[in-house]
């Protein structure tokens, strides 16, 4: 019975999301399909919209609990800006003063596909690069984005320590 149901839920989500592909009967999602990328995402639920970057690439912006995901397209075509082969799951924090180099170290020697980017004004960013080639299992991708928002509460817990301790 429970496979029936798994497999109802397989084909549902098969035919709902049209532009992704299939692979042996599981859906997969690809950097090359950045209006598939988005329609899996709105079906799972989350709240997402698909613009381009400041250099023509596709940029989806999806919201994610309390935070906002920029998932951002690399390796396109550098004068079409299409056929690209990987994104990278980006969010920033706001913090009152500039993040301490040994807090930021701390998040990336801890969360382990973590990587610290620091902005002008001193505020962290989190990223986490996937590299989908021509494409990779929806339910892979999501448990992705699941384990990413993770990584976030926790990334956030050591962010605003210092802060938190302050107050």
């Amino acid at each position: 019975m429970m496979r029936h149901i798994l497999a109802g839920l397989a084909a549902a989500t098969m035919m709902s999301a049209a532009p992704l592909a299939a692979n042996d009967g599981v859906p997969s999602v690809s950097a090359k399909d950045p209006e598939g990328m988005l329609s899996a995402l709105t079906n799972a639920g989350y709240s997402a919209e698909l613009g381009v970057d400041t250099v023509g690439d596709p940029q989806i912006t999806v919201s994610v609990s309390e935070y906002t995901v920029g998932i951002l397209f690399y390796g396109c075509d550098p004068e079409s800006n299409d056929n690209c082969d990987s994104v990278q799951l980006l969010t920033g924090f706001d913090r009152a003063e500039p993040i301490p180099h040994e807090v930021a170290l701390q998040i990336s020697q801890t969360l382990r596909f973590a990587a610290v980017q620091i902005d002008d004004e001193g505020d962290p960013f989190i990223g986490w690069d996937i590299f989908m080639g021509n494409g990779i299992p929806l339910p892979v991708f999501l448990a992705g984005l699941r384990s990413y928002e993770s990584t976030l509460d926790d990334a956030s817990t050591i962010i605003f320590a210092e802060e938190n301790e302050a107050e």
